[in-house]
């Protein structure tokens, strides 16, 4: 619940992933980040962004089948950009209401974004991979 430094985030973030994916052997697990390492995140960022990196990392684990995982977070004029992407077997996003909430996990993670003034996207489709991607501002 308290204000963290940037570097002290994205350290903590690393250690998670590392040991969460750790796990499974079959998985190839990097992160990368970058940007200025001065600022404080706000709670509620923190909060959220760790949520949605939770989640992600929790479907590549369960669904993706994914040998590879690549996370960069970094922060560049005022806005943090999270991308999480992987190699695994991808998935056709659902346009009928009953395949949408087999995607739960990936709407709670677009409201959490949007609830912060952020933007959320989501590029898949079958045998190629998923990428997300999370901008959100700062302050």
């Amino acid at each position: 619940k308290a204000d963290v430094i940037w570097e002290d985030f994205c350290a903590f973030l690393k250690e998670w992933g590392t040991s969460f994916f750790q796990s499974s052997e079959q998985i190839s697990f990097r992160f990368s980040n970058s940007g200025n390492g001065n600022f404080i995140v706000k709670p509620k960022i923190k909060l959220n962004i760790l949520r949605i990196f939770q989640e992600a990392s929790t479907n590549i684990l369960k669904y993706a089948e994914a040998t590879e995982v690549n996370i960069d977070i970094s922060t560049s004029n005022g806005i943090i950009l999270l991308i999480v992407k992987d190699n695994g077997k991808g998935f056709e996003i659902g346009k009928k209401e009953e395949e949408k909430i087999n995607h739960l996990g990936l709407k709670n993670m677009e409201t959490r974004v949007e609830e912060l003034g952020g933007r959320f996207s989501i590029s898949t489709k079958p045998k190629a991979g998923t990428c997300i991607q999370v901008s959100i501002p700062i302050s």
